[in-house]
């Protein structure tokens, strides 16, 4: 004879983890993501599965062995009641045409609208209540998101900023013209240069208010990087360099208009050490959102409703 072996199987299954690429520009204007992923489901014949009453839902029993006169010893040994599954199905109640090869559970790819914020946190993790694996006797675990940037593309983001590389003829540079630059939101951003701003060989403009949407209506900046190789002159010694080297009356609009064209006035300078300082200062508060959001759910994650198709 033998007896019920140890305890049972795990009453949830494991988290799954489904990490989810956002492109720049779904992240900031936020929407519905939609994303397929693979997962088991029960067979019918898993949905009226039961826990083996010879093994306690083991799949193995403990059996008596003689090891010697008068000598016995406990070996464990797959259940013979429930073929060492752990679970039985009512007889007449079996899948005719199951493919499931006795695991009660079937490979299933889902579909499901996953919501996104404007201005979504890189790195942030939601959870989906009850859309892992299923299996039998067991509810199923949560199906964690993950964010993550889409590589590519000219602009780049850094927690609540964006950045641009813009490089620019030396003629233009000493001249004065008109950048337009592309913007995740699909429109472009407008932002000029007199003769005579430069005087390095970059400068980073800040445009304000022109970067990531936040919490309580509030954005980030939008850098931009503007490189160009010139001499250090003054205002007038740059405007008859530009006159020397063609430069015309009226300043160019360089680069090409997407959406509405909004001319940005608030603008200022910075050096390269501060913006240094506004990456890490923006890394910095990006990682303190996401820990006081994983603070405020259950398990450092943030239940997420999703519709399933």
């Amino acid at each position: 004879g033998g007896m019920g072996g140890g305890p049972r199987r795990p009453a949830r299954t494991e988290d799954q983890m489904l990490e989810i690429e956002l492109s720049l520009e779904t992240a900031y204007k936020g929407g519905v993501h939609q994303a397929r992923y693979a997962r088991k489901k029960l067979c019918p014949a898993g949905q009226r599965a039961s826990a083996c009453t010879a093994c306690n839902g083991a799949g193995y029993v403990m059996k008596a062995q003689q090891v010697g006169p008068g000598m016995f010893t406990q070996a464990q040994v797959p259940c013979g009641a429930c073929g060492a599954t752990g679970f039985v199905v009512p007889n007449g109640q079996r899948c005719s045409d199951c493919t499931c090869n006795g695991t009660y559970v079937k490979r299933h790819v889902e579909t499901i609208e996953i919501p996104v914020e404007p201005g979504q946190v890189m790195g942030e993790e939601g959870a989906v209540p009850g859309m892992a694996d299923e299996a039998v006797g067991a509810t199923s675990g949560d199906l964690i998101i993950k964010f993550k940037q889409r590589p590519g593309g000219r602009v780049k983001r850094y927690g609540a900023d964006l950045h641009v590389h813009q490089k620019v003829d030396l003629k233009d540079a000493l001249g004065g013209f008109t950048l337009q630059l592309p913007h995740p939101s699909g429109n472009t951003l407008s932002a000029k240069f007199g003769p005579g701003e430069f005087n390095a060989p970059t400068m980073t403009r800040v445009l304000k208010s022109q970067g990531m949407p936040g919490p309580g209506q509030t954005y980030g900046d939008y850098l931009l990087d503007v490189e160009v190789v010139f001499p250090s002159l003054s205002a007038d010694k740059a405007k008859e360099a530009a006159t020397v080297l063609g430069a015309g009356e009226d300043a160019p609009t360089l680069g090409e208009a997407v959406g509405a064209v909004k001319e940005v006035k608030r603008v200022t300078t910075i050096t390269a050490d501060q913006k240094r300082e506004r990456i890490e200062r923006n890394e910095q508060q990006a990682r303190r959102r996401r820990e006081r959001r994983e603070q405020q759910g259950q398990q450092g994650q943030q239940n997420m409703q999703c519709a399933q198709q």
